[in-house]
């Protein structure tokens, strides 16, 4: 066990990685610390020099199977008590200058809060889409932020997309206060938890945008029939909140 980590630029370093070697690195701090690799070792197929976050309050067992590779069990959770943690990304500042893929501020944990998104667009981008992952994003800013898939030169796989009804490159807008969980059921598409539509681009860009529906209730006869298709479209019309929240949402589809 290590002694308690006092600040998030903490770190540690793996020994060698040689086939046979267990470790188990605790983390009773009240931050998350990185954990390095030497030389070419990799840890989760993470080169040893960009390291992997372990965060505050988890214990993580570190397993060398063939030389030179570290398999990390339990990165990414925690526990407080009774209750599970998981890895949290706080203070986020959206990208504002020259807002895209390759300038939007990475989303680097399974929880993730945009404090400050200042005009819309501001640009955030989500980690490579791998089979299994999930994240839920929120925006706590002042305007709709545009999240980005990553590019294959951020590590993604080759026209990597978020996937809603159909497949899209192009960003979507996060709006204020509305947390969407992002699925990655096949790797190189992200799936989110709610239904879209599209509307006219900000002054900023040229790019179609998505915009981010909570009902189908306001949607003509036949687009509501083909969204009701999609299991995040069904059961909302009755909630007059949710009703609010998507007002005009369907009119362009």
């Amino acid at each position: 066990m290590l002694p308690p980590s006092s600040a998030s630029a903490d770190s540690v370093i793996l020994p060698p990685a040689k086939p046979g070697v267990i470790l188990q690195v605790a983390n009773n701090g009240a931050n998350s610390m990185t954990v390095y690799a030497q030389g070419s070792d990799t840890i989760n197929g993470v080169a040893a020099a960009t390291g992997v976050s372990q965060m505050a309050g988890s214990t993580v067992t570190y397993t060398c199977l063939k030389a030179g590779t570290w398999t990390a069990q339990g990165i990414g959770a925690g526990a407080a008590g009774q209750f599970p943690t998981y890895s949290t990304q706080t203070g986020i500042t959206a990208q504002h200058t020259a807002p895209s893929q390759a300038t939007g501020v990475p989303i680097t944990a399974s929880q993730a809060q945009i404090t400050v998104c200042a005009t819309a667009g501001d640009a955030v981008t989500m980690p490579p889409a791998k089979a299994g992952m999930e994240i839920t994003l929120v925006n706590n800013g002042a305007a709709s932020a545009s999240v980005y898939p990553a590019s294959a030169a951020q590590g993604g796989v080759s026209g990597e997309t978020v996937s809603v009804l159909v497949r899209r490159t192009r960003p979507i807008p996060l709006v204020i206060t509305v947390p969407i969980i992002f699925y990655c059921f096949v790797t190189g598409t992200w799936t989110i938890n709610r239904c879209p539509t599209i509307s006219s681009p900000p002054a900023r860009t040229s790019s179609p945008r998505i915009r981010l529906a909570a009902t189908t209730a306001s949607c003509s006869p036949s687009t509501r029939r083909r969204l009701t298709r999609h299991p995040a479209c069904q059961g909302n019309e009755a909630d007059p909140r949710q009703r609010a929240l998507g007002r005009d949402s369907c009119k362009n589809l």
